[in-house]
């Protein structure tokens, strides 16, 4: 059996090639420098580092984190858990889990209100209100009965800019139930979307 310190560094590697992989996919060139870094955003993702500088980048290659003046920090200058916690917030704002398939049980369990809805002859679906947007799952397409495996439809901003939005995954609709600013709405749907 191994020991909580060996157990410890493989949750730590891990954590830390998963950012890495993070940095490859969705890496951008750092504001404060030319190498490339994985941007931090949103309200989940503050994190002090020291005396009212918040974390805005990573540079996860270099294992290196960096505030909103560009002063840069080793890791261990934040808790292991607030390391974690960044890694799935960056997984969910990137749209990289894709675990449960949705279904019509599962959209159940939310109490979603729902309405009937036929957008045409053959095809009938549920118009499932969501906080901020309806969506529709399908179980008649073409005029045959089929499962509901996904949520379809649009968001609209406050200027009227629609956006397609197409969930296919319960992680997927669990990260959009938390989002609640539109620049965040948007940048999920186009990163879920490519």
């Amino acid at each position: 059996m191994k020991n909580i310190v060996s157990l410890l560094n493989i949750v730590s590697d891990e954590a830390t090639q998963k950012l890495v992989q993070l940095q490859e996919l969705f890496g951008v060139e750092s504001e404060h420098s030319s190498n490339t870094v994985l941007l931090i955003k949103g309200e989940n993702s503050q994190v002090n580092l020291e005396g009212g500088r918040y974390l805005t980048e990573i540079d996860c290659i270099n294992e290196i984190l960096i505030d909103d003046n560009g002063y840069e920090y080793q890791y261990d200058c934040i808790p292991f858990d607030d390391l974690c916690q960044i890694i799935d917030n960056q997984e969910t704002q990137h749209g990289v889990i894709q675990k449960t398939p949705l279904t019509a049980e599962l959209l159940e369990t939310y109490n979603f209100k729902k309405t009937r809805n036929q957008t045409c002859h053959d095809d009938v679906g549920y118009d499932y209100e969501l906080p901020l947007m309806t969506l529709l799952g399908f179980f008649q397409i073409n005029g045959e009965p089929c499962e509901i495996d996904a949520l379809e439809g649009e968001y609209y901003t406050d200027e009227g800019e629609a956006h397609d939005l197409y969930i296919d995954t319960k992680e997927q609709l669990d990260a959009l139930l938390k989002l609640n600013e539109e620049d965040e709405i948007i940048e999920f749907i186009e990163n879920i979307m490519e």
